[in-house]
């Protein structure tokens, strides 16, 4: 067996997850968006229209399942991003922290949160 490249590499990595699970605890983000990739907050109306198209995509099944998932994903990620950065708290927000931390995305699962992102995202439109 030879020794890895970087010795205590995989220890400092271990720490360094553990410190961003922390992070996002501290920062009252859910566990997993802090690991995941900590996504940058756009301007709301832009998360919005983010979020509106990966919601559209996976109701017309533009694309893989896995590649869905992702684009959903992402798109829920900044939402909530940008939900916290605008002191947003709503219906739309919430469902959006709600979905990321859901440990798995069944095509039912997408879909349903897709059309509730949608009829939210409609809602707030008329208001």
């Amino acid at each position: 067996m030879t020794p890895p490249v970087f010795p205590g590499a995989g220890s400092w990595l271990r720490g360094a997850a553990a410190a961003m699970v922390l992070a996002g605890f501290v920062a009252g983000l859910p566990a997993a968006a802090a690991v995941i990739g900590g996504a940058r907050a756009l301007p709301y109306d832009q998360a919005i229209g983010r979020t509106r198209s990966a919601a559209t995509a996976v109701l017309a099944r533009k694309g893989s399942q896995s590649c869905l998932r992702g684009k959903l994903t992402n798109a829920l990620l900044v939402m909530v991003a940008s939900c916290d950065a605008a002191a947003e708290r709503n219906a739309l927000c919430e469902l959006s922290n709600r979905a990321v931390v859901q440990p798995t995305w069944s095509v039912a699962f997408m879909e349903a949160t897709a059309q509730e992102l949608l009829e939210l995202i409609s809602a707030q439109a008329v208001l």
